[in-house]
């Protein structure tokens, strides 16, 4: 992908790294994630969003129902809006509505995923 402005002397340069069509219509993940380690994944949806993202983590094989993760969610200052022990094999949550807009993050075991929060 080449870019430019009409101005001389202006030259932009864009990479991506991972490209992706997905039908938004659908509320496609934009996180899908295994916690290293673990036999538990997650993703999170719709990201960015406005009111609410949904958390669904499930367990890839019958022996993590036992195993248990802590879910933690950071605003932009690092404080710890959310925590969760997570030890069933199959749990969906719905977080954010109380959150301001901004930039989040979602810690599982070593795992994290920013989520965004756009203003309503």
């Amino acid at each position: 992908v080449e870019a430019f402005d009409k101005s001389p002397g202006h030259v932009v340069e864009v990479a991506f790294d991972l490209f992706e069509v997905v039908d938004s219509a659908a509320a496609p993940p934009v996180a899908i994630q295994q916690i290293p380690e673990s036999d538990i994944a997650f993703r999170a949806y719709p990201n960015p969003f406005k009111s609410s993202i949904t958390i669904n983590i499930e367990s890839l094989t019958s022996k993590s129902t036992q195993h248990s993760e802590q879910l933690q969610v950071f605003n932009q200052l690092g404080q710890k809006v959310y925590e969760q022990k997570i030890n069933s094999a199959q749990t969906s949550l719905q977080l954010g509505a109380e959150w301001s807009a901004g930039v989040y993050w979602l810690r599982m075991g070593e795992t994290s995923v920013k989520l965004v929060k756009l203003s309503e």
